[in-house]
């Protein structure tokens, strides 16, 4: 290894399912960032599981210091041989994965001494043992038999540190620590000046509500709409909900909103790069979820700018975080609510801008070397 000074520069590994950007990849994107901007680091790799690249990891391989590497599987089960292979092949000061089955693996190999590094860590990217995700959830949760060679396991929240804990029995208690998600102002503050796809011509006074994310069950999108639905027939004629995203659930949610009669109050984007660039326009943010980790569009819609989000209680702490409420249940009658109530009261001070601040990559990734 490379030695400037006394101090030892180290080499860093951060795996990744694909190069599609939820969450989860998201954050082990911004955690390879700040990685590289600490300075401690000479070499940060990055190895993606399957799939295609989509270019979402190019602007991170323009540094000299990251090697980029895809297994060119079709499948994550069919990649996990060129990652043993690739573990195999070097010895890392840090390796950070952050789904179910990356970690098992992770934690697997280095039982069996074929991955060799200094510090493992692994972050939980959801609340698995509070989804139903029919057998593929009771094969995920099976994988946790795996867990137990890392050197830190991350919890989004307290809650999940809670059921986490709960259903491994206290197995891993001593390996788990909370550290909140970290989000990047300065580049959401330049994609926000993107260029996007054009919104409908609305009346000056519509109260543009948005909603982000994959339009599949598990984000309870039709709860959405019956929200949506719930306003207009309250007297409200001014909402209008911009849903970004696509998924399997596109052609369900206009056929649902058409037979409500909400056609006119309803945008789907499809697929937007940046999403806040949209997000920017919308005075209130919704999220239906019954189950998150943690909803990182939140803070997302928070740093576009909108100060009233409600949102079921679908992850811990929510009810902390200045500018959003919680509605008291899972239902498009409590969301509804609380959307009429936010949408009519004044937005909350600079509270927001401080709690972002503290979200930052960097601090982030300090806390992943030593917590």
């Amino acid at each position: 290894m490379t030695v400037v000074g006394k101090t030892k520069k180290k080499q860093a590994l951060f795996l990744f399912p694909t190069d599609i950007m939820g969450g989860a990849e998201n954050v082990l994107r911004l955690a390879a960032k700040a990685a590289l901007d600490s300075g401690d680091f000479y070499q940060v790799d990055c190895f993606v599981l399957c799939k295609q690249p989509t270019g979402s990891l190019d602007g991170l391989a323009a540094d000299p210091r990251v090697e980029l590497t895809y297994s060119g599987a079709k499948s994550e089960k069919g990649g996990l041989v060129s990652l043993a292979r690739v573990l195999a092949a070097k010895q890392y000061d840090l390796v950070f994965s952050s789904h179910t089955h990356l970690n098992a693996a992770a934690s697997l190999f280095r039982k069996l001494n074929l991955l060799k590094t200094h510090r493992l860590v692994a972050r939980e990217s959801t609340m698995i043992f509070e989804r139903d995700m029919g057998w593929r959830g009771m094969l995920a949760r099976r994988l946790y038999t795996f867990y137990g060679a890392q050197d830190l396991i991350i919890c989004q929240t307290a809650r999940m540190a809670e059921s986490l804990n709960l259903h491994t029995k206290n197995r891993l208690a001593p390996l788990l620590a909370h550290i909140p998600n970290p989000i990047d102002i300065a580049t959401l503050s330049r994609a926000m000046n993107c260029k996007t796809k054009d919104l409908p011509s609305l009346a000056d006074d519509a109260q543009m509500i948005a909603w982000c994310g994959r339009l599949a069950p598990v984000k309870s999108p039709l709860r959405a709409i019956d929200a949506l639905d719930e306003l207009v027939n309250s007297g409200n004629n001014r909402p209008h909900l911009v849903m970004i995203g696509d998924g399997p659930m596109r052609e369900e949610i206009l056929s649902y909103a058409d037979a409500k009669g909400l056609s006119h109050h309803l945008t789907l984007t499809g697929r937007v790069a940046q999403p806040v660039a949209i997000m920017r326009h919308c005075q209130a943010g919704l999220m239906t979820s019954d189950v998150e980790g943690f909803p990182n569009v939140i803070l997302e819609m928070l740093a576009a700018g909108i100060r009233r989000v409600v949102t079921t209680d679908c992850a811990g702490g929510l009810d902390r975080i200045p500018g959003v409420t919680v509605a008291g249940q899972k239902t498009a009658h409590s969301l509804a609510g609380c959307l009429s109530f936010a949408l009519q009261r004044a937005e909350p001070d600079g509270q927001v801008s401080t709690f972002l601040e503290e979200r930052s990559p960097g601090k982030f990734f300090h806390q992943v070397l030593t917590g």
